[in-house]
């Protein structure tokens, strides 16, 4: 749990909260493919090290383990993602969609874009997950729009 000065949980809310936060992490550790044992992804603990040094601001752990739990039952063929950063939720999305997911996911920062995009490449994802530099919005147009709940490429 996020210790701060403007804490408004009492210490045994916040140590259930941790202890439910556990059973997701030991989840998503699973559904990424990583040791039940040990419950965490090496390459997800490696980019939320990393995103905590930079001070990066990726998706907490339980909020990317709830995408995943959801990517996990929609199955869709598509997702498109608005914020790349380093790919930590890109990853997640795209192991838990399934093989015949494709991710698209847009980020403005080329250095971030490049440092994302090896990432991805780490996670053995290259193939299904593309990083798009540049604004959201003309990357978007980009895109075919919203047709029968599927986001289709046009580039």
């Amino acid at each position: 749990m996020k210790h701060a000065s403007d804490a408004i949980l009492r210490t045994e809310q916040a140590d259930y909260l941790d202890a439910l936060n556990a059973i997701s992490m030991r989840a998503l550790g699973t559904m990424a493919g990583a040791d039940a044992e040990r419950g965490r992804d090496p390459l997800l603990a490696k980019m939320e090290a990393r995103a905590a040094e930079r001070r990066y601001p990726i998706s907490d752990p339980e909020v990317v383990c709830l995408l995943a739990i959801i990517a996990r039952m929609a199955r869709p063929e598509r997702i498109v993602e608005v914020g790349t950063n380093i790919g930590y939720a890109a990853i997640v999305l795209a192991r838990a969609a399934g093989e015949g997911a494709r991710v698209v996911t847009i980020e403005y920062r080329s250095e971030l874009v490049d440092e994302a995009r090896g990432f991805i490449e780490a996670a053995g994802l290259s193939g299904r997950v593309e990083v798009r530099h540049g604004m959201a919005i003309p990357e978007l147009e980009k895109m075919d729009y919203l047709v029968d709940g599927v986001i289709g490429a046009t580039s």
